[in-house]
């Protein structure tokens, strides 16, 4: 058990070296920032009055494939761990392992699914196992960065909305005591929503409430999530209910009151009719109401920052339940019908700061508010804040990347170039062959125990000698997620996670050729996101997110065995082995006078672009806007920005200026169906 801590409780307060401390604190995530911003914008948390700053730890980032460990560049926690000490502020450690926060697989590494019988926060061996070799990395990492060791870390949480998924209690213990075995001292916490309020309000009235239960752990203490003054009344009301403990770690109303999530907007996912925002009143009701009950509070988000590359999560609930709600668990009830809704990369959140770091009126407000119950709690002390720094970094002209037919303005290298799907798989290293039915992207290890999380798996055939007589491919069950079905490089159709038993017809757009001709079939399946909440009577979603085609695939009704497999998940080096490519080529496919909508969607099939931007002086922020594209992935100077997709909301990528270079810039793009106009390095944001 903790001992060396030097945050406490007493009497419904905490104390901080034994003094009372009202916690202001914000959600600020290093792993969705670029380093050289992490000091401003820690700097403007203690600027809105903030006293500590509250991130997670991502496991599937920070060990991407088993035993293999990364905290370099943007995942240098320690670093930017360091920043917050240097400026006083205090830090909320939750290192999951599951965190939840629209990541891909709430933070889960996807290759635990290679065992086929993985059950993901629990107590199943394999998953203890993953945890305790994962845990004996990072925590010796950050153990000297404990307050009671001189460091800023003062509270570290245990898992994350446990009582969401789970009233059981025995994973949270095991993890306690994994936490404490691994010399973490601190207060330890744990976060959850009405949910897990309103599951304990009815296990107690139904006299089934273990003595030992989620808000109830001895030497732990919970904590608050939510929106509205509703959701936190819920939850107070629980955790200040007297179980008869009388241990003041998990006792009645000697627990002091802590906001450890409190929503200052929402997410987005692809499709979604608008941008997701609240007001800044609706906000600070809460918070007001938050400070009238003594609580305290950390924003969530105070800065959402981009979920880059292909991290973003999924949400796949009932029709019209919102994270709060149980899914409906009826017998029968197919819940991989439940609407699949991908994030998308902008975790812009609405914030009080902007994905770019701008202020807002939400952070004015926020601001005023916080200086106001400072003063109170201290009225003889002085309630100055700092002042807010003044560092705007959006670019203030845009710039065109590529035109068509030569046709470009602005600091741009001309037309953009082009690379076929059937030259830039030549540089897919991780490739194996599938004798029987394929299976998901999760099931393959690859030379040199190499394994595929994200991006796009393909399976391919190839027919010879019956290519003319094909006709329908079927897919029993359902693709996961979404699936472009190609004959020699160009689209026929597509199936994706809502299809059961999805057919597409080879024979659109073409025969496949003469009977003793060849056609190369390519099923190329993009992992759209992985599911990062789900709901206790759904616990088994959680333990299918693999990602693919898993079964069999009828080629006329009549499954089709032997298949070439290959990972494209641009790793490994492919994006600069696919740019020394002699096969690129330029692309100029319409004449210069043709409108940007005429001029998109004249090539279908997948394929690579690139293109140079040439910057003077000292680089910007940016928004990419892709005008007229469809689907993929953009890259600049071989970062990957994330996904793009027409159907919106969000129609720009953010690109923090410390990507780019004076000089020459290069632009990268996987284009899934058919590319459009130009590339603008805009000036705004276009969140939808």
């Amino acid at each position: 058990m903790a001992t060396a801590t030097n945050l406490s409780f007493k009497e419904g307060e905490f104390l901080f070296k034994g003094k009372p401390l009202r916690i202001f604190s914000g959600a600020i995530h290093y792993f969705r920032i670029v380093p050289e911003y992490w000091r401003d914008r820690l700097e403007k948390a203690k600027a809105c009055g903030l006293n500590t700053v509250e991130t997670y730890v991502p496991w599937n980032l920070h060990e991407p494939k088993p035993g293999c460990y990364s905290n370099d560049g943007i995942l240098d926690l320690r670093s930017f761990l360091g920043i917050a000490g240097d400026l006083g502020l205090h830090v909320i450690f939750r290192p999951g392992p599951y965190i939840c926060s629209e990541w891909d697989y709430g933070g889960l590494p996807s290759w635990l699914l290679a065992d086929p019988d993985m059950k993901v926060r629990s107590n199943y061996s394999g998953y203890q196992d993953a945890v305790k070799r994962y845990f004996s990395w990072l925590l010796p990492q950050v153990t000297d960065l404990q307050s009671s060791r001189g460091g800023p870390i003062f509270a570290v949480q245990v898992e994350n909305e446990y009582g969401s998924f789970s009233f059981d209690p025995a994973h949270l213990l095991w993890l306690r005591d994994l936490l404490w075995e691994s010399g973490i001292t601190e207060l330890l916490v744990t976060s959850d929503n009405e949910t897990c309020a309103r599951g304990l309000r009815a296990l107690a009235e139904a006299g089934a409430e273990d003595k030992v239960s989620l808000f109830n752990i001895p030497g732990v203490l919970p904590t608050a999530n939510g929106m509205t003054v509703e959701e936190l009344r819920a939850v107070f009301t629980e955790i200040r209910r007297d179980r008869g403990s009388g241990d003041g770690a998990a006792g009645g109303k000697s627990r002091p009151l802590i906001v450890m999530e409190l929503w200052s907007g929402w997410f987005d996912y692809w499709g979604a009719p608008k941008h997701e925002t609240t007001t800044a009143r609706a906000l600070t009701e809460t918070v007001r109401y938050a400070f009238s009950q003594g609580s305290s509070i950390n924003l969530y988000m105070f800065h959402g920052g981009t979920n880059f590359g292909f991290m973003n999560g999924a949400l796949q609930l009932p029709p019209d339940a919102g994270l709060e709600s149980n899914s409906d668990s009826e017998t029968g009830v197919d819940v991989d019908s439940y609407p699949y809704r991908p994030d998308v990369t902008s975790y812009d959140y609405d914030a009080p700061l902007t994905e770019d770091g701008c202020v807002t009126g939400k952070f004015l407000a926020l601001r005023d508010i916080i200086a106001e119950e400072k003063a109170k709690i201290s009225p003889l002390s002085s309630s100055a804040l700092p002042d807010i720094p003044c560092t705007n970094r959006r670019a203030r002209v845009p710039v065109l990347v590529g035109g068509w037919g030569g046709e470009s303005t602005g600091s741009t290298g001309g037309p953009l170039q082009r690379l076929a799907w059937e030259d830039l798989l030549q540089f897919v290293t991780k490739r194996t062959a599938e004798a029987g039915d394929p299976k998901s992207m999760e099931s393959y290890v690859y030379s040199g125990g190499a394994v595929q999380s994200y991006g796009y798996i393909v399976y391919r055939k190839k027919l010879e000698g019956i290519a003319g007589q094909v006709k329908d491919i079927t897919f029993p069950g359902r693709v996961q997620d979404r699936g472009n079905i190609l004959v020699n490089g160009a689209s026929r159709g597509r199936v994706d996670w809502s299809q059961r038993d999805g057919t597409v017809s080879l024979q659109e757009g073409g025969s496949l050729g003469a009977d003793g001709s060849l056609a190369v079939v390519d099923i190329v399946v993009e992992n759209q996101g992985r599911v990062n909440y789900t709901t206790s009577d759904n616990q088994a979603r959680l333990n299918a997110q693999r990602k693919g085609v898993n079964g069999p695939v009828l080629f006329d009704g009549l499954a089709v065995q032997g298949w070439e497999v290959l990972a494209l998940d641009f790793e490994d080096g492919f994006l600069e082995r696919a740019l020394e490519s002699a096969n690129w080529v330029s692309d100029v496919s319409r004449e210069a006078g043709q409108s940007a909508a005429s001029k998109s969607h004249s090539v279908t099939g997948p394929a690579l672009y690139r293109g140079t931007v040439r910057l003077s002086g000292q680089p910007a922020d940016y928004f990419v806007r892709l005008e007229g594209w469809s689907k993929g992935v953009l890259f600049v100077n071989g970062f990957h920005l994330g996904r793009y997709w027409s159907q919106g909301p969000t129609r720009t990528l953010y690109l923090p200026g410390p990507l780019l270079r004076e000089g020459d810039n290069q632009v990268v793009v996987f284009e899934e169906e058919a590319r459009g106009g130009q590339i603008v390095f805009g000036i705004e944001p276009q969140l939808g």
